[in-house]
């Protein structure tokens, strides 16, 4: 089992997260889209950070010993929106018995985890733009 970092939002420009502590100010702040943005941010944090394992399991398809990984998704995002991590539990692949050389990569399982992972990701894509501009009408006064 091995980790890798997520990106929190923190200093990269994000501005979408939910009532946390403020240091500065010694309370609370309320961001930008409430809770919805945040999910849907987190979602989209996931998903690429799975897209990275799978696609480093498909380069991996002919190497000896490889063990094919993944995240529990669902898993994941609970821990994210909870606050309870900052890193992604990456666990080895079910999915197949390993070759004779060790190696458990099937790249027919892999391509349809990778379809299902873009599927999700342009989804949630589409419903944060879809939320960013609902804001951003809602600010111009519905023009």
């Amino acid at each position: 089992m091995t980790s890798a970092r997520r990106n929190t939002g923190e200093g990269n420009g994000s501005c979408f997260s939910p009532l946390r502590e403020n240091p500065l100010s010694g309370g609370k702040e309320v961001t930008v889209g409430g809770n919805n943005l945040f999910i849907l941010e987190k979602i989209l944090d996931l998903a690429m950070t799975r897209h990275r394992i799978l696609a480093s399991n498909v380069a991996n398809a002919d190497t000896p010993g490889y063990r094919a990984r993944d995240i529990r998704f669902t898993r994941e995002l609970e821990k994210a929106v909870s606050g309870v991590s900052e890193t992604v539990e990456v666990v080895e692949s079910p999915t197949t018995l390993p070759s004779r050389d060790g190696n458990t990569v099937n790249i027919e399982i892999e391509m349809s985890k990778i379809a299902e992972n873009t599927l999700m990701y342009n989804t949630a894509l589409r419903m944060f733009e879809k939320k960013i501009r609902m804001m951003k009408d809602v600010i111009k006064g519905g023009r």
